[in-house]
């Protein structure tokens, strides 16, 4: 009798072997793998099968109708855009005027120890005589541009920016700023950054009436330069020729972009991007940045089903219902079925107008309405999950106040940190850009430019007045007691605006004699 050889597929330990092996994480030698129970939560495939294989950003078309047509989508590209240049922007040019780039000039070290008269000294007869004078004059004059010179370095270390430039006068600020509001310069800034979150990326093409594909030259621009700014999208610049397939752009190029059928050199162009594409997927973006939608899309769909489904139970909302009478047998015939078409059309009629109703005794009557309980709860948390992916506040993107006894600050206060981040700060390289061309074509001067953002978060106008109050009372403290001149407490009244009107400096005034008891260290909020 052969004995059988043992199959491999069976386990040949015990049961108890069995769970001590589980136990211990050993498998026993011959025994096939055993592996865990497909854990859904853990598992990559419901990724896989909820990420989309395209990217919107590339499909010109389907953007401009969303933005076109869908308020939600225009509230969340166009909201932080506007609030981030809202109020008016102080901008300030400075002119050059520095410190001798080479204070210790060996050429007027020498000239100023020495002079004519020494040489003539020197060839008189009692030249020896004099030379004792002459090296101690010749010390003296060392040791005061020693103390000249140690004066200047002390003065280069502690000395802030101002020190180093020279502000432009009211009345030129005052041009510039004309200029920006009749031209609509922050305007465009702002058509532009739409255009950006928007299709991905955008530009502001400078065109002074000379070749584009020349460099932008700011020396050669002055009042007389015809000067425009035209805003363009990314498809635009790219010269695409479909509206699902962005045009090839050579960045490394002088001339890379194409508008209009002409070439168009870099420094023409301010560029603005959007998110950086993932480095896997960069070329399919040409170099520019995606879309805020594309992160908005499964928060759009939501949106737009529950908007579908309130619209269709809202048209079915109330039915009526009529039974009549053998009305199958009526439908067998051409000549009934339009009967009962004609009897139902006046039923309907009589029922609109008398808001009465008659039937016969062996028809009825009834209405049909459906609750829409639980349809709120869905469109609530469909709002949810869009402020969240725009990162806007509910109450902003839809235009609602606060809920209960919250006062929205801190949701306020994560909005303005959004804008801050992904709209001002960005575009500030191109703003300075934008004034040093304005700066020649207003003024006909090359300055080094520098702006100030108006607040994200509004005062009321007690609270404004309020702080204007507390201001000028620290203002007025500090000038009392010697802490500052009066030039510079002219100069901070007329920045605040302080006493809503511009404030002569006057060197010299008589103070108020109780002024000292009626401004008391720390009045206003100033130190002890």
């Amino acid at each position: 009798m052969t004995k059988k050889k043992p199959d491999m597929n069976v386990l040949s330990n015990s049961m108890a072997q069995l769970a001590g092996s589980i136990a211990s994480g050993v498998v026993p030698q011959g025994s096939p793998i055993l592996r865990p129970t497909p854990n859904s939560v853990n598992e990559i495939d419901m990724l896989m099968n909820n990420v989309r294989g395209s990217f919107i950003t590339l499909n010109r078309t389907l953007l401009s109708l969303l933005y076109s047509q869908y308020g939600i989508v225009q509230a969340s590209i166009e909201v932080p855009v506007l609030d981030a240049f809202r109020g008016e922007i102080k901008v300030r040019g400075f002119e050059k005027d520095i410190f001798d780039e080479n204070p210790y000039d060996k050429k007027k070290w020498l000239k100023f120890f020495t002079n004519e008269d020494d040489d003539q000294k020197k060839k008189a007869p009692d030249a020896e005589k004099d030379q004792y004078d002459i090296d101690k004059e010749y010390m003296e004059r060392r040791k005061q541009w020693e103390r000249e010179q140690f004066q200047k370095d002390v003065e280069r270390q502690t000395a802030s920016e101002e020190n180093f430039r020279r502000e432009i006068t009211k009345e030129e600020e005052a041009r510039v700023m004309a200029y920006l509001r009749r031209e609509q310069i922050w305007q465009k800034f702002q058509q532009a950054l739409i255009w950006m979150r928007l299709f991905g990326g955008s530009g502001i093409v400078i065109m002074d009436g000379r070749n584009p594909e020349s460099p932008l030259n700011l020396e050669r621009i002055n009042k007389y330069t015809n000067l425009d700014f035209y805003v363009a999208d990314n498809w635009e610049l790219s010269g695409s020729q479909t509206n699902t397939m962005l045009g090839t752009i050579d960045w490394m190029a002088e001339a890379p972009f194409f508008l209009m059928g002409h070439r168009i050199h870099r420094s023409r162009v301010l560029l603005f991007k959007g998110k950086e594409i993932p480095s896997m997927f960069r070329a399919v973006g040409r170099g520019w940045g995606l879309s805020v939608l594309e992160s908005f899309v499964r928060t759009l769909n939501k949106n737009i089903k529950n908007e579908n489904v309130i619209y269709e139970l809202l048209d079915e909302a109330k039915m009526d219902i009529y039974k009549l009478n053998e009305l199958n047998d009526s439908m067998l015939e051409e000549d009934s079925t339009e009967a009962v078409k004609k009897r139902l059309a006046y039923a309907q009629m009589i029922k609109n107008y008398m808001k009465a109703l008659v039937l016969d005794t062996t028809d009825d009557y009834a209405q049909k309405q459906i609750h829409f309980s639980g349809l709120a709860e869905l469109k609530e948390d469909a709002r949810i999950d869009m402020a969240a992916d725009t990162r806007i506040q509910i109450t902003k993107l839809f235009g609602m106040t606060p809920a209960g006894f919250n006062s929205g600050d801190a949701d306020r206060a994560t909005y303005n940190d959004m804008v801050e981040a992904e709209i001002r700060f960005p575009c500030e390289p191109n703003m300075i850009r934008m004034l040093e061309v304005v700066g020649r074509k207003v003024l006909e001067k090359t300055l080094d430019w520098d702006f100030e953002w108006p607040e994200l978060e509004r005062m009321s106008k007690y609270d404004e007045a309020k702080m204007k109050t507390l201001d000028l009372a620290n203002l007025n403290e500090a000038n009392i007691w010697g802490r500052i001149s009066n030039y510079e407490w002219t100069q901070a009244v007329n920045d605040k605006n302080l006493l809503n009107m511009t404030v002569s400096y006057k060197p010299e005034f008589i103070p108020d004699p109780l002024a000292k008891q009626v401004f008391k260290p720390g009045f206003g909020g100033g130190g002890k």
